[in-house]
């Protein structure tokens, strides 16, 4: 299976409402992406959750797992920064026009986003967090994990 590697607090923040993966560049890949959180942890996203708590509607735990797979999510596209639109009325959001993804997920004509900051985003839906973290070395970019790393983990249904 594929999987893409994140720093700590954004590897969690993927199950906990954040819709997009910010990245430098774009990827072609659609399909299910088994989030990895790496042994890093990034100070500055950890305070702009802080910041931003309340209008993300989340709260942090108290302790964030590294160096594992923590569950897997769908990306249904990639958007880049010139696809993005203010909300009128709503300047916390942006909105992609998302024709390609209509029907995909539930998604109507519109897919709107507290999360992306560009200058490419992968749109994410269906997070499901593994009951269990599965230990497992990352790396950079999308890489592949054997399939029976985690299949029993999806096998017995231990999603959360």
């Amino acid at each position: 299976m594929k999987a893409l590697s994140l720093t700590q607090p954004m590897a969690w923040a993927i199950f906990n409402g954040k819709n997009v993966e910010n990245r430098t560049w774009r990827t072609n890949y659609r399909g299910p992406l088994l989030i990895h959180a790496s042994m890093n942890f990034d100070a500055k996203h950890l305070s702009w959750l802080q910041d931003n708590a309340t209008r993300l509607r989340i709260k942090l735990p108290d302790h964030f797992y590294h160096g594992a797979i923590l569950g897997m999510v769908d990306i249904i596209g990639c958007v880049a920064q010139e696809d993005a639109h203010d909300v009128a009325g709503r300047p916390d959001e942006l909105r992609f026009n998302a024709e390609s993804y209509a029907g995909k997920v539930g998604f109507g004509n519109l897919v709107f986003t507290k999360w992306f900051t560009g200058p490419f985003g992968f749109l994410l839906a269906n997070a499901r967090e593994f009951q269990n973290s599965i230990p497992y070395r990352g790396t950079l970019g999308i890489f592949n994990i054997p399939d029976e790393v985690v299949q029993e983990q999806i096998n017995i249904g231990e999603l959360k």
